[in-house]
């Protein structure tokens, strides 16, 4: 709602966070924990879909360090996104290696130890940014 066109849109998310900042409850000092809101289908605007009184509803990761000043600033102009990478290149990379972790071994200490030696392994590697500075190792072996 924050990166709505719609001016009152954006000021009415500023209010929940603010309001939810203000509350300060023990949802918010745990492990955020994903509910499923009850939708409703018959409202016309999305930002009706859910009822914001019922729903449990916690921060979004992507204000929680931003300061108040900066969350009022919202209502003013939309919050910028797309500054903030969400599926690049690595995440792409660390999506790989927890998957090939988890077919290789059971149990979270087996994996966390999986995926730390093939982090040291590739840290000992060289790294090529491209086929030019592999090249010369192909001459010098030749």
């Amino acid at each position: 709602m924050m990166t709505d066109e719609d001016c009152n849109k954006r000021a009415k998310a500023v209010n929940i966070v603010l309001s939810l900042r203000d509350q300060k409850s023990e949802i918010q000092s745990q492990i955020r924990k994903f509910y499923v809101p009850q939708i409703n289908f018959d409202e016309s605007d999305w930002d009706e879909l859910i009822n914001w009184n019922t729903a449990v509803i916690t921060e979004p990761p992507l204000t929680l360090y931003l300061s108040d000043e900066e969350i009022k600033a919202v209502t003013d102009a939309p919050l910028a996104v797309a500054t903030y990478p969400n599926h690049t290149q690595s995440v792409e990379h660390c999506l790989k290696v927890i998957s090939d972790a988890s077919k290789a071994v059971y149990g979270y200490d087996a994996r966390d130890g999986f995926i730390r030696a093939i982090n040291s392994s590739r840290a000992v590697k060289p790294r090529f940014d491209s086929k030019r500075q592999f090249a010369p190792l192909i001459e010098q072996s030749e």
